[in-house]
């Protein structure tokens, strides 16, 4: 853990210090001249004023979300951290066990004579045993998967370029400046908030592990234990999907391209890159949340069955 700990730091201290170098051409606004100029032009040096005082500030906030995103896409929180309340949960889910004995000895009573209900029961115990098995090396596996997906993510980013997430920009328009930084805080505040989201959800992610691997080995609840695991892994690896993506970038900028060549078009690039990742991960939470929806769907399907099935009898 403590190796694993140093590889990210290491990795996140040879990211590139991200100062974007974003200038805006001045305005027509005299900075000496007579009075009767300077109340001719004053309506639109106040105007002028205030939209370049809010695109220094979204200059600001830009370079401060690029910053925090590479941040966020290698960095990982230590797992031991949350070893309490993960022996609480596990101690709720042990207590669990004599109900899942219990209701496997009343239904191979119930179903002693019939070979289905043996098999049935035979599946239920080689279930249940694999479902202990797995629950108690769960903290591992969990540990594994952040292992390998902090692997996959620095090992992309090492090939990330120092320069290329530092293009200078000069725009000679303050109105057109100002849409483009606007469009960029907007793009690069999607993928921040998608990045600190899925770092906040690991904690929890580690809670729900052991309760999808439980779900997963019922037989009644088998689907929502596999929609759990399915939205556990693929935010896990969320990250090093953005990281493949950002050293595509890297690699597409250091080609002798000249249509790359121009400061501008590399920050627009930049920007749309940052932008096709945030939307990466918006469709990898939306996923995750249609896979859950899916497996309600199924499961209040499969109720309504069972319902209708019992109804039929008790009418018969």
């Amino acid at each position: 853990m403590k190796l694993k700990t140093l590889a990210i730091l290491l990795i996140i201290l040879a990211l590139p210090a991200h100062a974007t170098n974003i200038t805006i051409a001045s305005g027509s606004c005299p900075g000496t001249s007579d009075l009767l100029t300077t109340l001719t032009n004053l309506p639109g040096c106040i105007a002028e004023a205030i939209i370049n005082t809010l695109a220094s500030g979204f200059v600001y906030t830009v370079d401060q979300f690029l910053t925090a995103s590479f941040n966020f896409i290698a960095a990982t929180p230590t797992l031991t951290w949350f070893c309490t309340p993960y022996n609480n949960v596990m101690a709720i889910i042990e207590s669990l066990y004599a109900i899942a004995f219990m209701a496997l000895g009343l239904f191979y009573i119930f179903r002693s004579t019939d070979v289905e209900g043996r098999l049935a029961a035979k599946e239920w115990l080689k279930n249940i045993f694999f479902m202990m098995l797995f629950l108690s090396f769960s903290f591992k596996l969990f540990d594994i998967l952040v292992s390998i997906n902090s692997y996959l993510t620095t090992s992309f980013l090492a090939s990330v370029s120092r320069e290329v997430f530092n293009p200078s920009v000069a725009f000679g328009s303050l109105v057109f400046a100002f849409v483009i930084l606007i469009t960029s805080v907007f793009v690069l505040g999607l993928t921040f908030m998608t990045l600190l989201a899925r770092y906040l959800l690991i904690p929890f992610l580690l809670l729900l592990f052991p309760i999808a691997i439980f779900l997963y080995f019922l037989p009644f609840t088998k689907q929502w234990g596999s929609a759990f695991l399915k939205m556990i892994v693929s935010i896990i690896f969320m990250s090093s999907l953005d990281a493949l993506l950002i050293m595509a970038l890297s690699m597409l900028f250091n080609t002798p391209d000249p249509n790359l060549a121009s400061g501008f078009i590399k920050g627009m690039a930049i920007m749309l890159g940052f932008s096709l990742i945030g939307l990466l991960n918006v469709f990898v939470f939306l996923s995750a949340l249609f896979t859950l929806v899916g497996a309600a769907t199924n499961s209040l399907g499969s109720a309504k069955y069972i319902a209708a099935g019992i109804v039929g009898k008790v009418i018969l």
